[in-house]
């Protein structure tokens, strides 16, 4: 008889065991033979047809697995049917994978008509740019989700896909006789293409928030929610095989029913007695209802800057999201407001000014549960959203919801903030948000303004560079101004136009002063009106310095940050000055003692910035004279006459042009001190007499 060999795989021995630390290597295979992707397709299928179980509104709807797609989520009139792909490859509207997507669609929406079906095309494929089409910089993905509500990107998109699917499809009749409205409707509007979406641990971690939230909403502990997920995936294997469609589905009252059995041992609980999964209203509906409004018409009179609204307008139509920032009546919310009034009368205009950061957000989600039901205009206007890091942490996911489900639906949104930068917590945490800020105007913008409000054609030049001038360019007190030289019939400009008060501006500044004074701090207040004194751009350092001089500022860098766009405006980098809104008004808040002090303050920490810019050294001169400080004066005075490089020399004269006016009466004095005096007037003499070339 042969010798008995036993059975591997019935009983252990040394050659089949390699130790308790080890396992023996597998069998060589062929990784074309293998399943593997294929498998990992399937269950990312299957973790998205669950979350989209937990996500069923109402026991009216029902999701159909492996249905018209991967699975179709179904009510008695409408339809929206998924596929799931779980692909490396880039898409693009030149794909194969996508027209054949398409083309399933349109025969699906052929064969059901009574039906308004929706298609989701959701992949984890990112989208790649098409090499033989020219959609306006957009690729065409991103062209087909403007094109929702953009008829020319409609026609675009139309024309590229003609001829690109083949000649015997319906889908090509169809594109070919379609007029863009046609082609927006019942294509572009109803196919849906959901890119870059999250693995599969991503996905599975949804499906478990989603069973907290529920078993919270439920009153049950949430640490029920891992055996819940087994029994709901548990379920969806045991349904997904069943031979017939009608019992390949998923319903709320199946998913009640899972729920029940996981969370329970053998008591059961009727149906009556389980919490409503919908409440009455989603939180923040009603202070969404209430803050909605449609735009509101622009000013009157109207500061039209056509260059600026053009830029923002092509923005618009390609349904980005915008960011547009300014300091105080910088213009941001007109400039709003004339967009909208041109591109979309219909738009949404959501006013947040003061309103805390925790109302921001669910309003904020009100929003995106509205945009995502599709009642909503193509446009929505956010006016004055707090972009502070402090409530930007609080808002941050709901925001993020709203700009994905407007950017997925083809809709446009504008937000309008103070203080936001490049360096915003806002900016940087939304690549996607585009940054556009409202500069001062220019003296050609001002002339062009001063023309179409009437000044005759020989004034015009001159009193768009004097108003531009005497107003900093800032578009508020450009209008105001102007508005009174209108009034006035457009007079020969004087020297008393140059230096006189404008009574219109006055006023403006009055009501900029008492915004100030309500919207921070006393001693923050104070270091605004000193840089506001500042003859030149102030460096941070200096900033900085002058804000620790100031008794109740102890975070000056913090303190500097959170002005800067709204009341203190950033100049390339590091330098700084106050809104041209605030220009001359610190004569109105302080004493003639109190703004001397002031200037000595301004004199010091300038100086003590080490090495200084020719600007800041003429600087020095003009905050001594104005403090009439004889010390100071002297000792800037002759440090000024002993520069000996001729560049630096010529740029500081250059920086004096004031200097030559001071007390040229016979017998005025410059500074009310005699040794003062001398070396004023040496410098005065050397500016004079022109040594500088």
């Amino acid at each position: 008889m042969p010798e008995y060999i036993p059975d591997p795989y019935l009983l252990p021995n040394d050659e089949t065991l390699t130790g308790i630390t080890g396992l023996p290597t597998p069998l060589p295979g062929d990784p074309r033979r293998q399943a593997v992707y294929s498998i990992q397709g399937t269950v990312y299928q299957a973790w998205w047809s669950i979350d989209a179980w937990l996500r069923l509104a109402n026991p009216d709807e029902v999701i159909y697995l492996e249905g018209a797609e991967d699975f179709d989520i179904v009510k008695s009139d409408t339809a929206i049917t998924v596929q799931v792909k779980k692909h490396a490859a880039s898409i693009s509207l030149g794909t194969a994978k996508a027209h054949e997507a398409l083309e399933n669609f349109w025969s699906l929406c052929c064969n059901a008509p009574a039906r308004a079906i929706n298609f989701h095309y959701l992949t984890t494929s990112n989208i790649a740019m098409e090499q033989d089409a020219n959609f306006d910089g957009l690729t065409g993905i991103e062209a087909w989700r403007a094109a929702q509500t953009n008829p020319e990107l409609a026609a675009k998109v139309t024309a590229y896909l003609k001829e690109k699917i083949p000649t015997t499809s319906s889908l090509r009749a169809f594109l070919a006789a379609a007029t863009p409205a046609a082609t927006q409707e019942r294509l572009i509007r109803r196919f849906h293409w959901l890119t870059e979406q999250p693995d599969i641990e991503a996905v599975k971690r949804s499906v478990n928030d989603r069973i907290c939230v529920l078993l919270s909403n439920k009153g049950r502990s949430v640490t029920l929610s891992s055996t819940v997920q087994k029994f709901l995936e548990s379920h969806f294997w045991e349904a997904v095989i069943k031979p017939s469609p009608s019992e390949r589905c998923l319903t709320q009252a199946e998913l009640l029913r899972q729920v029940e059995a996981a969370t329970t041992v053998s008591l059961q609980i009727s149906i009556d007695q389980l919490p409503s999964l919908i409440g009455t209203a989603p939180p923040g509906l009603n202070l969404l209802l209430l803050l909605t409004e449609k735009a509101p018409k622009p000013p009157d009179p109207l500061l039209k800057r056509p260059a600026l609204t053009q830029r923002l307008g092509e923005t618009v139509k390609q349904r980005r999201t915008i960011l547009l920032t300014g300091s105080v009546y910088k213009g941001k919310t007109t400039l709003a407001q004339l967009v909208a009034s041109a591109l979309c009368p219909e738009a949404w205009w959501l006013n947040v000014t003061g309103r805390e950061p925790t109302q921001v957000d669910i309003l904020l989600l009100a929003l995106a549960g509205r945009i995502e039901t599709g009642n909503c205009p193509s446009l929505v206007i956010i006016d004055d959203l707090d972009v502070s890091s402090t409530a930007h942490r609080v808002y941050r996911d709901s925001l993020a919801l709203v700009l994905h489900r407007a950017k997925a639906t083809g809709r446009c949104v504008i937000l309008t903030a103070q203080g936001a930068s490049s360096d915003s917590a806002v900016v940087h945490d939304f690549t996607n948000i585009e940054l556009l800020d409202v500069p001062e105007l220019s003296a050609e913008e001002t002339a062009t303004l001063c023309h179409e409000h009437g000044c005759p054609e020989s004034l015009t030049k001159m009193w768009g560079s004097l108003v531009n001038a005497t107003m900093s360019g800032h578009p508020t007190l450009v209008q105001v101004r102007i508005g009174e030289l209108a009034s006035r019939g457009w007079p020969n400009p004087g020297p008393n136009d140059l230096i006189a008060p404008s009574s219109a501006v006055t006023s403006v500044r009055q009501r900029v002063r008492q915004l100030l004074s309500e919207s921070v701090p006393s001693p923050v207040a104070e270091f605004v009106y000193m840089v506001s004194e500042c003859s030149v751009l102030m460096h941070r350092t200096v900033a900085i310095r002058l804000a620790e001089s100031i008794d109740g500022i102890t975070t000056a860098g913090d303190i500097l940050d959170n002005l800067t766009g709204k009341w203190l405006e950033r100049i390339e980098g590091n330098w700084f000055r106050a809104t041209a809104l605030l220009k001359g008004v610190a004569a109105e808040v302080w004493s003639p003692e109190k703004r001397k002090q002031v200037h000595i303050r301004l004199h010091d920490v300038i100086r003590k910035k080490g090495t200084l810019d020719p600007w800041e050294a003429a600087a020095l001169l003009f905050h001594a004279f104005v403090a009439r400080d004889k010390a100071r004066l002297i000792h800037t005075a002759m440090r000024l006459q002993t520069i000996d490089n001729h560049d630096v020399k010529h740029e500081v004269e250059r920086q004096l042009l004031w200097l030559p006016l001071v007390a040229l009466e016979p017998g005025q004095s410059a500074t009310d001190n005699a040794a003062a005096d001398v070396f004023l007037r040496q410098l005065q003499f050397q500016k004079q007499r022109g040594l500088t070339p």
